[in-house]
């Protein structure tokens, strides 16, 4: 009895200081969820930013471009009757703000006399109203002056000589109430003209809505009860407020003059601002603020009792489960004689592996004792439980930051291809520019239309691109994978240089497969680039096609490209396909394209995988159904 006794206290003993330390490992779990939800939080907040950067400096380039087609008008304008001109410059405005559907309008606004001798007022304006782009002269009057407009005076002050040269290159005005137009609230990007001799000739204006920026922020978005504001910082005037109550400002409103104000401190461009304890409103916040480079302050707000929700749950979840095992060992040492000590003893040690092996492990071990049984059983389930859990979650938070990278990535590609797309538009004016000044000229007239030749394949490649960062399908048709590689090949051969060689192996009689001709070339494009990076001495890259079979029998086209490179790590492997993700030096790619391949090889019914090992080479192997 005394040898019992002396177990059943030894036990008792053993197991308060288990249940201290596993109490004490709950409550450190808490912290630490709470750091990474912050950390979370801090990054998402980070990536709003940089998003916005990104955002302005397409507004930005929109401007400039803009700018450089007004001067390349005035400075072919000598050539051209006034009625030629004015067509040309209608054209260009129209096919320029059509290629820019995110603006409400754009136009070009000339100094006194700049462009047409007999014209004080000279402003060409396009705008989009209902689904169409309207162009309209009806601002060239002394009434409207649009000299002494805010949007123009920021980019050419009033009294500013016009030869000198200007700090700066695109001007934002501060944002304004239109009491005309649809779009109540508008911020307008200025950048000035320049004639052939640098002296300024008049500014460019694109507007832009601020309800559009608003829901560009909205749409990147935010952690439950997060509350935002998004402030142009020079004027103090609120563009975005989803605050309730007390936190909701109106719009234009001068957040200078608000007490949130005080949350803010003074923020840098590039740098975020954490503050936590901050009471307002009888609740405690925490809060992130940080500045673009252009001047546009966004602020975000969580409660307390929201950002420490989670925690309470796993501090709940973590007492229960203390407390749980506290009545399961209590009915233990109740159960603790003599005839129960080997079940106990192999209890306790399920316990103890319980976090080491899975529950089937534990479950199929054999107990004497009914009651034991039923014990063992119910913190199988337990356990079971805990970790289908634990796997959903690190599913659900993969996927979230997948679906982040993808909405950032179709952002970027819809950009870029909007800034090359505006560069196509002042092209195309030049070229009818060209073709009216040099009429009579075969030679010239052979090289210009070789010109707009290139420039129209160029457009379609846009058009591409747009389509892909927007989710759309292509155009998708039957033929032969060969065929697009030797429409390709010169250029393939140009891009790679005389050290790469381009080796053929054609398989015979292959069937047709379905897909988008252009979008096939860009994967062979991004995918040869790929492989002449790897081999920056030089090598060969193979490109073979071949029938195949996959692993449930069923006939496939496939295409493998194959390269001498130094090959890919094994640790990476399994990420090369991510948006973003490159181990290329800084500056020398963009982690794009490879994530490109993938989403275009899904696009036409196809798979794409890699086989790669270091020193011999990588093959990528693009596999399609027959048609």
């Amino acid at each position: 009895m005394h040898t019992i006794k002396s177990r059943i206290i030894i036990l008792m003993t053993v197991s308060a200081v288990f249940f201290a330390l596993l109490y004490i490992y709950q409550e450190a779990k808490g912290d630490m969820v709470l750091a990474v939800k912050d950390g979370e939080m801090a990054t998402l907040f980070k990536h709003s930013v940089e998003q916005l950067d990104r955002q302005t400096t397409f507004m930005k380039q929109s401007a400039l471009r803009l700018a450089a087609g007004g001067s390349a008008l005035h400075a072919a304008r000598s050539g051209m009757s006034p009625d030629t001109a004015h067509a040309v410059v209608k054209r260009f405005i129209m096919e320029s703000m059509r290629s820019l559907p995110e603006a409400l309008g754009g136009g070009l606004w000339f100094e006194p006399y700049a462009f047409f001798p007999d014209r004080r007022w000279y402003g060409p304006y396009a705008y989009h109203e209902d689904g169409e782009l309207v162009y309209t002269q009806e601002y060239d009057t002394p009434e409207y002056d649009y000299h002494q407009r805010d949007w123009y005076t920021v980019a050419l002050p009033i009294g500013w000589d016009r030869g000198q040269v200007r700090d700066g290159r695109v001007w934002w005005s501060a944002p304004y109430e239109d009491r005309v137009g649809k779009e109540r609230y508008l911020i307008t990007t200025s950048a000035v003209i320049q004639d052939a001799e640098g002296r300024y000739i008049g500014v460019t204006s694109t507007d832009w809505g601020v309800r559009g920026m608003a829901d560009f922020i909205t749409s990147l978005g935010t952690a439950k009860g997060v509350e935002t504001w998004l402030i142009h910082q020079p004027s103090g005037r609120v563009l975005l407020s989803t605050g309730r109550g007390e936190h909701s400002l109106p719009i234009l409103s001068d957040w200078r003059k608000t007490g949130l104000a005080s949350l803010v401190g003074e923020p840098e461009a590039g740098k975020t601002i954490i503050r936590n304890g901050l009471k307002i409103s009888g609740k405690t916040w925490h809060s992130w603020s940080g500045l673009s480079r252009d001047g546009f302050l966004l602020v975000q707000l969580v409660p307390d009792e929201d950002r420490l929700a989670e925690i309470r749950s796993v501090n709940t979840g973590g007492r229960i489960l203390f407390l749980t095992l506290c009545a399961i060992v209590s009915l233990i040492v109740w159960l603790g004689t003599r005839t129960f000590k080997r079940e106990m003893d192999r209890m306790l040690a399920g316990l103890e592996r319980i976090t080491l092996e899975t529950p089937e492990s534990w479950s199929t071990q054999v107990w004497q004792y009914q009651e034991i049984r039923q014990i063992a059983h119910a913190l199988t389930r337990m356990a079971e439980r805990i970790h289908h859990l634990s796997d959903e979650r690190l599913a659900l938070e993969r996927g979230l930051l997948q679906m982040q990278k993808m909405d950032a990535l179709g952002r970027m590609s819809s950009g870029v291809a909007h800034d090359f797309n505006n560069i196509l538009q002042v092209m195309y004016s030049i070229i009818e520019l060209l073709k009216l000044s040099r009429q009579g000229e075969p030679s010239d007239m052979e090289l210009i239309a070789q010109l707009e030749s290139a420039s129209r394949r160029a457009g379609a490649l846009v058009a591409e691109l747009l389509s892909w960062g927007r989710q759309q399908p292509g155009k998708r048709e039957p033929g032969q994978i060969d065929e697009v590689i030797d429409g390709i090949q010169p250029l393939l051969e140009r891009i790679g240089g005389e050290h790469v060689e381009i080796r053929r192996e054609r398989g015979r009689l292959l069937p047709r497969v379905l897909f988008d001709r252009v979008q096939l070339g860009q994967i062979v494009m991004n995918l040869f680039i790929n492989a002449r990076d790897a081999m920056p001495a030089g090598g060969r890259v193979t490109f073979r096609t071949e029938s195949a079979v996959d692993g449930e029998g069923i006939p496939r086209i496939e295409l493998w490209i194959q390269d001498e490179g130094e090959g890919i790590p094994p640790g990476i492997l399994d990420r090369i396909f991510e948006p973003f993700f490159t181990t290329k030096e800084e500056g020398k790619g963009t982690g794009l394209g490879l994530a490109m391949v993938r989403d275009l090889v899904d696009q036409n019914s196809g798979t794409v995988r890699v086989v790669s090992e270091p020193g011999r080479g990588t093959i990528f192997i693009l596999s399609f159904p027959p048609v």
